[in-house]
Parts: structure tokens; C-alpha cells; sequence
């Protein structure tokens, strides 16, 4: 247990110590295009989308012929019943993390690691708090 608290801080160390080095970033400067090379950059994506459009359609006929063949119905997204799209719309983003924490803690208790995993909590959390009283920030 100790061994995976250590290696996640000295990670998290790790990238911090990187990152304090400074703003390595380059700073890009703005660049005036010509008009030209605007014009054909354009064409060629023009070209390139009809290009695509194309390979999609042969892809798609390819398809219904599969489906024509082998008698396969094509697929269609079943609609929603009324009353799942309003119950999903009503949730608020703090109902929504209640219902995945009361998820993952019927998960951990079927599975009986109840006790590890509130272990493991406290843990994490007596060494963040260490590690934040070494750090300036």
C-alpha cells in the first residue's frame, strides 16, 4: 500500500518539479499568409472533402448491398420513452455524482473491500496533506 502512495506522489512530484523550471513555451508570432497560398490550401481541402464525401457514399452503398444480402434490418437508435429523457434532464450535476458514488459503493461493498478501500482513502489523504505542508503553494 505504502509503495503505490509513493510512487503516486513522487509522479505528481515529479511533473511539478518539470514544470517549475519556467515557460518553456515558444511563443508563436502572428504570420501574414498569401493570398494565393490561402486560395489553393482551400482548394485542396475542398478537394479532399468531396474526396472523403465519395469513399463515404461507395461505403455506405457497400453496405445496403451487405444488408441486402444477407437480409440484415439497418440499424435505428430506439427512441427514448418519455419519461427516461425527462427524468435524464431534470438531474442536476450534484445528483449525477451522488448516483455514480452510490454506484461505486455498491460495487466496493458486493465485492467486500469496504474496509481496504476506506483504508487506502485515508491514507491518500494523510499523505497529500503531508506532502502539501512541504510545498509553497
Amino acid at each position: 500500500m505504502s509503495f503505490i502512495v509513493k510512487h503516486l506522489v513522487s509522479n505528481k512530484l515529479n511533473n511539478l518539479v518539470s514544470n517549475i523550471g519556467g515557460g518553456s513555451k515558444e511563443e508563436e508570432e502572428p504570420t501574414v499568409e498569401d493570398p494565393a497560398a490561402v486560395l489553393t490550401q482551400r482548394e485542396a481541402e475542398e478537394r479532399r472533402r468531396e474526396k472523403h464525401r465519395a469513399m463515404e457514399l461507395e461505403r455506405e452503398q457497400m453496405r445496403a448491398n451487405i444488408r441486402k444480402k444477407y437480409n440484415i434490418p439497418k440499424k435505428t437508435e430506439a427512441p427514448k420513452l418519455e419519461k427516461e429523457a425527462e427524468e435524464e434532464e431534470k438531474k442536476t450535476p450534484e445528483q449525477l455524482v451522488a448516483d455514480i458514488n452510490a454506484e461505486n459503493d455498491n460495487i466496493v461493498a458486493q465485492l467486500g473491500l469496504t474496509v481496504p478501500v476506506e483504508k487506502a482513502k485515508t491514507a491518500m489523504s494523510s499523505a497529500v496533506s503531508t506532502v502539501r505542508g512541504y510545498l509553497p503553494f
